[in-house]
């Protein structure tokens, strides 16, 4: 009998990310040979020019153009990692396939200004630039030892005894254009995008896992039945024990939750909301909105380094363009409400990334002060 969907994305998804066990890797190539569809699937991941002709299907640009754009002209930002295509168009492919897999609401750190660097606050407001701490503990606590290791933050405990109360709660913050991460007491993962926070004790109390999160944020989560994580995100309140799931707050007016696996359950007001796997919600003041068609791969391409903006129109890209290079955009009525169907990688400059669109869509971008500045008017 054939799995289901979501059995055959979470295999993907633990082979794409290197994580995955003999006996599943077994699994995966029985069902590719018991399955047409699943075998072609992972045979389009060693043929990144394939699925650029199979997934970019837009009147608006040539898939050919693209992929030579995107593989002959690297053009990294100073802070993006340059990634292998062919390792990286596999993890794009599978999760857009299977297809089970931002509102310019940023945040200002500190009195108005942004570090261009990621930083942890400490309980008595020293704030400790990560760039510059190097690999290895850098702070010790009674109940925890704060380590670095490369974009992560580890709260690694110093005993096994159960806490009565909150030792001291740190908060660490992503500048625009960088993501960093956190791997908490318990052991859930959290990774922040760009011009994101999340507040965190240095310990758990023994009944209470709570986190408070702005921005976006991927959270993988420990299990634990006893005591439940709570994530507090603008006025809502999301409740897990082991699960993976994403927060997508930068607008200060709505939350968008999409959840990969395990089950959550969502508070707003006096409503909640449970979700299952694959299942995506926007949330409105104290309405909850399922999404219908939800596009859960653009949920998690900003964790492997790409910007997705599939159904997306120019003011929504430039909100996620905004975000990431640190600019000021202003789209003027003119531009057209046309979708995209596009993904990009974010290790593409600036330049680079509006001279693709100023070329593509019927539009014109003119950029001022020193390329911070950006205005964006569609053409007759």
């Amino acid at each position: 009998m054939e799995s289901s969907s979501n059995d055959w994305a979470n295999l993907l998804d633990k082979y794409l990310q290197m994580n995955i066990s003999p006996e599943e890797m077994e699994m995966l190539e029985q069902q590719t040979k018991t399955s047409d569809l699943q075998r072609e699937q992972l045979e389009s991941l060693t043929d990144p020019r394939k699925f650029m002709k199979e997934v970019f299907i837009t009147k608006q640009f040539d898939p050919e153009d693209l992929w030579e754009t995107i593989h002959s002209k690297p053009q990294p930002a100073s802070s993006t990692r340059v990634i292998k295509f062919n390792r990286t168009f596999r993890r794009i492919v599978a999760a857009v396939i299977t297809g089970v897999i931002f509102s310019a609401g940023i945040y200002l750190f500190r009195n108005g200004s942004n570090p261009d660097y990621p930083f942890l606050q400490l309980a008595d407001g020293t704030e400790i630039n990560l760039q510059t701490v190097p690999n290895g503990v850098f702070r010790k606590y009674s109940e925890a030892n704060l380590i670095k290791l490369d974009s992560m933050v580890i709260v690694e405990p110093r005993n096994k005894h159960e806490i009565e109360n909150i030792h001291s709660l740190l908060v660490l913050y992503t500048p625009p254009g960088q993501r960093f991460g956190v791997q908490l007491p318990d052991g859930s993962i959290a990774r922040l995008n760009a011009s994101s926070s999340i507040k965190f004790p240095t310990a758990f109390p023994k009944n209470e896992r709570t986190v408070s999160v702005t921005g976006e944020s991927r959270l993988e989560i420990t299990k634990s039945d006893k005591v439940p994580f709570i994530v507090r995100v603008l006025e809502a309140t999301i409740r897990a024990t082991g699960t993976s799931f994403n927060i997508n707050a930068y607008d200060e007016n709505s939350i968008i939750t999409t959840l990969f696996d395990g089950k959550i359950t969502l508070f707003n007001g006096k409503s909640s909301m449970s979700l299952n796997p694959g299942q995506q919600v926007l949330i409105r003041k104290t309405t909850f909105q399922p999404v219908s068609k939800p596009n859960i791969y653009g949920a998690i391409a900003w964790t492997h380094n790409y910007f997705d903006f599939t159904n997306m129109n120019i003011k929504e890209m430039m909100r996620e363009i905004e975000r990431w290079y640190d600019v000021e955009v202003t789209v003027d009525k003119s531009v057209p409400d046309d979708r995209a169907a596009l993904v990009l990688p974010r290790s593409m400059g600036l330049t680079e990334i509006l001279g693709y669109l100023d070329r593509n869509y019927k539009i014109k971008i003119r950029l001022e002060d020193e390329n911070r500045k950006i205005t964006v008017t569609g053409l007759p």
